[in-house]
């Protein structure tokens, strides 16, 4: 189904890449990159001497990427967290197209959706769980918040290949297309009347999360279908990574306890 021109999210093409090449760092992320999606990556550093090095020389020649075994070529932000062993440098981060997220829909669908995430370090660690709890993608917004930078990948220690980001230009416009599609839209919300566990997450879920400091719009809290809290005793809430790895992993014991 297509939606009407004006309901569309108003969002970059997947075309569209970051101008800086993205690094990942460790022994675990660049394997798990190098299995998922080896065409993204178009050097290996190897720094010092470590067992792993004849593994990734040998995955390296395997699919035909260039390897080195000099810290020259990192940038300096990572030349000063050299404690890694290897180094993987992707390309270029492609963004997904939101529109072509959305008609992935399915009943097993999970999306997460930010909205005004300021701190890179939040937003890998948001990706790599993500990944871990089987998102199906990732929507940031096009003008209000970070966008995937070489900070962001290397936090996200590995996810990259395997949750879709898309940049999407109205919130409000992503909700109802999500609702239009059979996803029931939760929004995290520290006043809402339920806990966290009374998500409904036994159908196609997205998730929505603000920033720390000023949460989701009213108008945006609105239009969703259900707003929960995760309580808290001495704080206002938590910070972005820590409450989408709550409400994440609570759609995944949900959804086991009744499989």
């Amino acid at each position: 189904m297509t939606a009407p021109e004006s309901r569309r999210p108003q969002a970059v093409r997947g075309e569209e890449r970051e101008p800086a090449p993205l690094w990942v760092s460790g022994v675990h992320a660049v394997k798990e990159v190098l299995r998922a999606k080896p065409d993204q990556v178009d050097l290996i550093v190897l720094v010092g001497q470590h067992p792993s090095h004849r593994m990734f020389i040998a995955m390296a020649r395997e699919h035909g990427i260039p390897y080195t075994t000099g810290e020259e070529r990192l940038p300096e932000f990572l030349r000063r967290k050299k404690h890694a062993p290897v180094f993987a440098r992707l390309a270029a981060f492609r963004y997904a197209d939101p529109e072509d997220l959305l008609e992935t829909v399915r009943p097993t669908t999970i999306f997460l959706v930010l909205d005004h995430v300021q701190d890179p370090t939040n937003l890998g660690n948001v990706l790599r769980t993500a990944a871990g709890a089987g998102v199906q993608g990732v929507f940031i917004p096009r003008h209000r918040g970070v966008r995937v930078t070489p900070t962001v990948a290397h936090i996200a220690s590995g996810a990259l290949p395997y949750v879709p980001v898309a940049r999407y230009g109205s919130l409000q416009q992503l909700i109802q297309q999500l609702q239009e599609r059979g996803v029931w839209v939760v929004a995290a919300d520290p006043y809402a009347p339920e806990p966290w566990f009374a998500l409904k997450g036994n159908r196609p879920i997205a998730l929505v999360l603000g920033h720390e400091g000023e949460g989701l719009t009213k108008t945006a809290l609105q239009l969703c279908d259900q707003t929960v809290r995760i309580p808290m005793v001495h704080l206002e809430s938590l910070n972005v990574a820590a409450s989408a790895a709550i409400l994440l992993y609570e759609v995944v014991r949900q959804r086991m306890t009744t499989a």
